[in-house]
């Protein structure tokens, strides 16, 4: 079931391209833009175990001038999960970083004015950020 959507224009032509997630089968899925409001499927990718991939944000989280997919796992274990870009490459690791329990919204931005994105989360199942 799709349950997260973003959009941006992964592979630089100038056409928005979906990145959906969905609950049901733990998968993250990046459709390209084509033409008039078409889109063919880019590639899927799994996120482990029994994650309920829910929101998603996209930044260039580790400054390689890539974007960068990062995700919410609401029941994962209580992590996020970030999907590394390289534009040869797609979104080849996962660096997952421990969270509150149910995490349930997600923003990224920079807070601290460090010129570096933060992630924001919140977490419904412990009540915190």
């Amino acid at each position: 079931m799709p349950i997260g959507i973003a959009t941006t224009d992964f592979n630089h032509d100038s056409k928005l391209d979906l990145v959906i997630s969905s609950s049901g089968s733990n998968n993250i899925a990046v459709f390209f833009g084509v033409s008039h409001g078409d889109f063919t499927l880019s590639a899927t990718y799994s996120i482990s175990g029994t994650s309920y991939p829910r929101k998603i944000a996209v930044a260039d989280v580790n400054k390689d001038n890539q974007l960068d997919l990062i995700v919410v796992s609401y029941l994962g274990s209580n992590v996020r999960v970030l999907l590394l870009g390289s534009s040869s490459e797609g979104f080849p690791a996962q660096t997952i970083f421990t969270d509150g329990a149910s995490p349930h919204e997600l923003d990224v931005g920079n807070i601290d004015n460090d010129t570096c994105p933060d992630i924001v989360v919140a977490n419904s199942g412990s009540n915190n950020m």
